[in-house]
This record gives structure tokens, sequence and C-alpha cells, in this order.
């Protein structure tokens, strides 16, 4: 019952911290055809990325892939994050939103947008593009394993769905890890070249501590919740990653996380998954999740 009352008030504070919604960036979305997208209902892709911790798992796709020090590079000379970091997750989140519950057009326009700023900002290459493509599969999965129990045949199901959106952001399918196991044993290959160097603990000390107006700071509670939020994805990254951001500002921010053992992060993001389940549904679904639900006569849970 105490654990239960814990988590209503922090959907609550949650739900007086969220700043309003940002503009759509890839139009309205269609709430008329019959079209179920990419994926559609039944699919893992469906129950992963509508599930509450999806917000962690992107928080933390993110910092894996500031491990990358060429893709981050790129990430640091060409891209804003630093001058609207709000937006560039807004965007991020935006277009995971389209690829997985938006019609198929509107996917692929979508997508070829994102090439597009790919390609300005050089992280276009394969190799590059497979490790952002990784870390985001591998974040949406882990995280989602911390709340909720998947067989073997469905966790590979969710890997071989994502084949579709490695495609809309320039890879050839075959190119990306087909099964679970695959995709746990990439980063395990990766490592000689991974490395929190100084790019990526600036990015992600902006993602732990992003700027805010003072009259968020000082009427809302964002600051701490963001914190907190923050701090989980932090803490459900693999322990080599975390010691490898674990000295410097990042480690004095983040002090004792990278010792964090797997029933604490269990604790930790089942209370987040528990709070932002207690957020209003106007909250919870997104335009492109409200169009789908809209569009095909179907909630998505």
């Amino acid at each position: 019952m105490a654990f239960e009352s814990l988590t209503t008030s922090l959907g609550n504070l949650l739900s007086q911290a969220l700043p309003e919604a940002p503009p759509l960036i890839y139009g309205e979305p269609d709430t008329q055809s019959s079209d179920v997208g990419l994926y559609g209902p039944g699919s893992m892709t469906w129950r992963v990325h509508s599930h509450p911790v999806a917000a962690i798992a992107g928080v933390r796709a993110l910092m894996m892939q500031a491990l990358h020090p060429v893709a981050m590079r790129g990430v640091a000379a060409h891209s804003a994050y630093k001058t609207d970091p709000w937006g560039r997750l807004a965007r991020t989140a935006e277009f995971v939103s389209v690829a997985s519950f938006a019609t198929t057009d509107e996917a692929i326009r979508a997508g070829l947008k994102v090439q597009e700023v790919h390609q300005r900002l050089g992280v276009d290459a394969p190799d590059l593009l497979r490790w952002v493509h990784i870390a985001f599969v591998n974040s949406l999965l882990e995280v989602y394993l911390l709340v909720e129990e998947l067989s073997d045949a469905e966790k590979d199901a969710y890997v071989f769905e994502q084949r579709k959106f490695a495609s809309l952001v320039g890879l050839n399918e075959s190119e990306v890890p087909h099964t679970y196991e695959q995709m746990n044993l990439y980063p395990e290959t990766m490592k000689p070249m991974l490395y929190a160097s100084s790019e990526a603990r600036d990015a992600v000390r902006f993602i732990v501590a992003p700027p805010m107006s003072t009259e968020v700071k000082m009427l809302t509670p964002a600051v701490p919740l963001w914190f907190g939020l923050a701090a989980s994805a932090f803490a459900t990254l693999p322990r080599w990653a975390r010691v490898e951001f674990g000295d410097g500002a990042v480690g004095l921010a983040l002090a004792g996380l990278p010792l964090i053992d797997t029933i604490q992060t269990k604790i930790i993001v089942n209370s987040w998954a528990a709070a932002l389940s207690n957020l209003p549904e106007e909250l919870r679904k997104n335009p492109w999740m409200k169009a789908c639900e809209a569009r095909l006569g179907q909630t998505i849970s």
C-alpha cells in the first residue's frame, strides 16, 4: 500500500513537471486510413514501445550511443543538443513513435528526414548507423525485461522486427542482428573501440542535467524528477558502460551507480514504471499512438 501511494504521488509530480507538448515535426498524424504501419497489433514492437519504461530506455539509448567516439564527434560538432536539448529529445522520441505506430507512408517519410540529418551530421556510415541502431534496440528491450518477462522466441521476434526500423535510417536489413543473441554479442565485439570521450561525457552531463528555465526550476519538481529518471537510465547500462562514465563530472553526479546490482536496478525501474503508469492517458500516449488507435479502432495498452 505504501509503494502504491508513493508511485501515485510520483505520477502526480510528473504530471506537474512535464512541459507542454512540442509541435509535431512530421506533420499531423493520419487518423483515417486502415494501414497498420510497419508493425501493427500483436507485434512485439507495439508491446515494447508502448510501455511506460520506454522513456527510460530512450535516455539509456542516447547514453549508449554516445560511447562510439566517431558518432559522438559528429553529433558534438553539428548537433544542436547543447542549445536545444529538449528539442533533440522530443525529435528522437517522435521519430520512434512515427516508426512504431504511424502508417507505412508516414514512417518512410520520417525515415528519409532522419537520413538527411544523419548525412548532415556525418554519421551516415553503415558501421555508425549500426551502432546507433543496436544501442537503441538493446536499450528498449533490456529495460523492458526489467519489468516484464519474455520468452526467447519473443525476444528474437522483437529484434527481428527492428530490421524494419534499421531500414528507415538507411541500413540494409541484412546488416543488423536478427536474433537476441546476435544483438547481445555485437556490443561485446565493439567494446575495444567504445569509450567515454570528452564529447560523450559532455553529452551525458546535458542528458542528466539539461538547462531549464528559472520558472520551471522554481515552480515545478522537474529538476529532481528528471535527474531521477536520467540516473535510473544510467543505472540500467551494462556495468562496463557505467564504469566508462564512472569518473569525472558524470561520475560525481552519479556516484555509486557503477556498483549498483541488477536487483536494485529492477526495483528502481519498476518504481518508475508504476509512477509513469499513473500519468493521465493524455500524457502517457503521444499523438501518433492516439492517431493509430483512432485509425484502427484499437487500444494500444
